[in-house]
Formats: structure tokens, C-alpha cells, sequence
């Protein structure tokens, strides 16, 4: 499609493109999330930062898109409630579950719930880039902001995964 993403961190005598030979990436808005109970993991930026917009005040996402889940240090959700909104595609599928993998997987584990949001179109962010037409009636975004839509219960603590949620 097009979009190219290259990271820079620094070296001794400048910077270096990639990522840290040996480092996690930390989560996006970390400053934002560290200290909350819950997590909303979203994929990418844009859909993280629409979710805040949303009142979703702890939404995230990792660096590096569907394929580069594991360069994220996910500690920060160790003993937390998370939900995540992937894609509804291969890749985002694939990513959602290795984070539920990894999240119930840390000390204390994490409760994750995979949150699948009803008649989101295929190969769809659940909350697009604002700049994306939709036809009326079938934004993703519509679920987060109808007040009908009932918000997301986070599973009990010691739950560990919850399984994947398919409609509401």
C-alpha cells in the first residue's frame, strides 16, 4: 500500500535505522497506560488515539504491526484487565491471540479478553483512519459510540484468558 516506517534510535556518535539490537519496544502512550487497571490494545497509532478520542482513556498498541508482536515489552500488563481490538484479518487474528499468549503468560498473568466487533468488514481496523469512507450504517467506529453499545466487562481477576467474544 505504499506506507514505509523506519525507526531511528540513537548510537554513540548519532542514530541507527531498526529497531535496538536486544531491546523491547515499549508500549505506545506509555506514560498513559502504566499505572491504569486496564488496557484497550488496538493496531496502530491511528486506531489507538481514536479509541482515547472515544473515552477509551488507556488504549495502546505495540510498534511494528501484526508481525512484530513479540519486539513489544509487554510487561506493563502483567496483572491487568486487557482487551484487544484487533484487525479482522489474518494477521491481526494471528496478533491478537500471540498478545492474549504473552499477556496470560506473564507474572501475575494478565485476564485478556479478544473483543470481536459484529459485521466489521473484513480485512477492517475496528475503528478506521477518520479519513476512510464508509457506507452509512457500517462504520466500525459506530460500536464504540452508539451509547446502546455496552461497554466491554472486564473478566474477574484470576480468570486468565477469557474466550474470544463474538457479538454483543
Amino acid at each position: 500500500n505504499g506506507k514505509e516506517f523506519r525507526q531511528l534510535h540513537p548510537v554513540a556518535g548519532g542514530v541507527a535505522f531498526g529497531s535496538p539490537k536486544g531491546c523491547k519496544l515499549p508500549l505506545y502512550r506509555l506514560p498513559d497506560i502504566i499505572d491504569a487497571d486496564t488496557l484497550y490494545i488496538f493496531e496502530g497509532e491511528k486506531c489507538a488515539d481514536l479509541a482515547v478520542a472515544l473515552g477509551y482513556a488507556t488504549a495502546t498498541t505495540w510498534a511494528g504491526g501484526c508481525n512484530a508482536v513479540d519486539k513489544t515489552d509487554w510487561n506493563v500488563a502483567a496483572g491487568k484487565i486487557v482487551f484487544i481490538f484487533a484487525d479482522n484479518d489474518s494477521g491481526g487474528e494471528k496478533a491478537g491471540v500471540r498478545i492474549a499468549t504473552i499477556c496470560t503468560g506473564l507474572q501475575p498473568p494478565a485476564s485478556v479478553k479478544i473483543v470481536a466487533l459484529p459485521g466489521l468488514p473484513d480485512q477492517e481496523n475496528p475503528l478506521p483512519r477518520r479519513e476512510k469512507a464508509h457506507r452509512p450504517g457500517q462504520h466500525p467506529v459506530r460500536f464504540l459510540q452508539d451509547p446502546h453499545f455496552p461497554r466491554v466487562d472486564p473478566p474477574r481477576r484470576g480468570e486468565g484468558r477469557a474466550p474470544r467474544h463474538g457479538g454483543f
